[in-house]
């Protein structure tokens, strides 16, 4: 299992085309030292609560000390036995729907490009541990000071803690017109993540910068460039040893960040549970 998203977020893809990186050359905003208080706490992905309803967690599953307890353990592990937990229940904690795979078709594009994978939807492999050795059962997000952690629960009702993200000097939290954006530097640039926050942190919306909007059936590179042009205006290509396009950068306006983050082309969304 890796993230933020995608870490869960990627959970919900139906594209089998990489996400085009993008480097911005600095954060987006004004930097902040942690979360506020008002999002802090424990969060369900809301499409969950939608189609299961709360009730359902509630009956299995309660929170204490910032542990998942199971309130049967017995129907737990009867109907994990079964095959009645499903791979749509567990989704956001499979890692299958995490690995992009390309079809192979006959093109040319990989005479022009090797793209990189997005750092932002790439987590520890501690996760991906614990899921190859256990049956993780249902989990939740949390929000901490300075952290974003994953909390799992297995079968057997051992409780894992994952960090997600810790605020640092490569991980930097910053704040744009009522958003928060999570900024992580990589060796090319920083990527961005857009947390959007509204009812005084009873719901919170994943953005990464997410965009397959761009023509992969192509060698020539001036053809490339120009379907990036609606993802975000004067992208410049970074190369790799061989000279094979890695990435694009771009030069960070926070204005236009923002208006571009609106066709992102993934989220999740996610409720606040105490």
């Amino acid at each position: 299992m890796r993230f933020i998203l995608i870490f869960i977020i990627v959970g919900i893809l139906a594209s089998c085309k990489s996400p085009l990186p993008v480097y911005f050359d600095k954060p987006i905003g004004i930097q902040q030292d942690s979360f506020s208080k008002s999002i802090q706490g424990n969060f369900y992905p809301l499409e969950d609560i939608l189609n299961k309803g709360l009730v359902s967690f509630e009956e299995k599953y309660y929170i204490k000390n910032g542990k998942l307890v199971i309130k049967n353990s017995k129907t737990v592990l009867q109907d994990t036995t079964s095959s009645a937990i499903t791979e749509n229940e567990t989704v956001l904690y499979n890692d299958t729907t995490l690995k992009t795979s390309r079809v192979e078709e006959e093109n040319n594009f990989y005479k022009i490009a090797a793209l990189n994978s997005i750092a932002l939807i790439n987590i520890d492999s501690s996760i991906e541990c614990i899921t190859k050795k256990n049956k993780i059962v249902f989990g939740f997000l949390k929000i901490s000071k300075n952290k974003i952690l994953l909390n799992l629960i297995d079968s057997l009702a051992n409780n894992y803690e994952v960090d997600l993200f810790q605020l640092n000097e490569k991980l930097k939290l910053t704040s744009y017109k009522d958003d928060y954006y999570l900024n992580v530097l990589t060796p090319f640039g920083w990527e961005y993540l857009k947390i959007e926050v509204w009812n005084n942190g009873e719901f919170l919306n994943l953005l990464p910068f997410y965009f397959t909007t761009y023509n992969d059936k192509t060698d020539n590179v001036k053809e490339f460039l120009t379907s990036t042009e609606g993802i975000y205006p004067n992208l410049k290509p970074i190369y790799n040893k061989a000279h094979l396009i890695i990435g694009l950068k771009a030069k960070s306006n926070p204005k236009l960040v923002k208006e571009k983050f609106k066709k992102s082309e993934t989220n999740i969304e996610f409720i606040k549970v105490k």
